[in-house]
This record gives C-alpha cells, structure tokens and sequence, in this order.
C-alpha cells in the first residue's frame, strides 16, 4: 500500500482548490512541511483522513503526538514545549525517517502489529 509521506515529494499534480481547507499560521510559519501533510485530505485521487496533532503530559513529561487513524499508527516525540514537538515531527518528516518512527497501533481484531523499524 503506498504511504503518504513515501510520496510527498513526488509526482507533481495539479493543485486542487484549497479555499475550503484550513490554514493554520503559526504552523505555515515555523513548521511548513508538517502544515502541508496536516492538509492532506487526498491521496493518489481518493479521499483520505488527514493526521491529528496532540499532546498529553504524564510523569512530567510534555509529549506530542502525531497519530494516522486510518492506518491506525502514531508517533510521540517528548519535548520541552509543544512548538519544539513539532520541529521534531517536521524534522523526521523532511529527512525521510518518519516512515521508520511510526508505533503501530494493535489489529482490530486485538493481535499486534509490527511496529517500525526504528525501536
């Protein structure tokens, strides 16, 4: 199954209309890249549900998280501020290695999924 972030940069398509999707202006600032795949709401012509962005504190921990419900997979990145979780997020995504950072989420029907390469 091709992957989104696989595919990012690579075959040139014709822009659709934009003007329904919304434009966050502090992420179009400091982390454009992570903006651009966070709008997603296509993929090779058919509609997909674009990530969500989020954070939790535990322990005394800030972590931030980007999860891709409908492959059922996320990545937590612990950080000092939530502005730096996502110039780590944006950083993986524009070194090619956040296809290798993803924890997979278990199956539906409860067994475990592979997780990524990285451990």
């Amino acid at each position: 199954m091709p992957d989104i972030i696989d595919s990012l940069y690579e075959e040139h398509k014709e822009p659709e209309d934009e003007s329904e999707i919304i434009v966050i202006p502090d992420l179009v600032d400091t982390c454009p890249v992570l903006h651009d795949f966070m709008r997603f709401t296509k993929f090779m012509g058919k509609p997909t549900e674009p990530p969500r962005l989020g954070y939790h504190v535990s322990e005394g921990k800030l972590y931030v998280s980007l999860s891709d419900g409908q492959r059922r997979r996320s990545l937590r990145i612990v950080a000092p501020t939530f502005y730096d979780g996502l110039r780590e997020i944006e950083n993986h995504i524009t070194q090619g290695a956040l296809a290798t950072l993803w924890y997979n989420w278990p199956s539906r029907n409860g067994s475990k999924r592979k997780n990524g390469k990285a451990s």
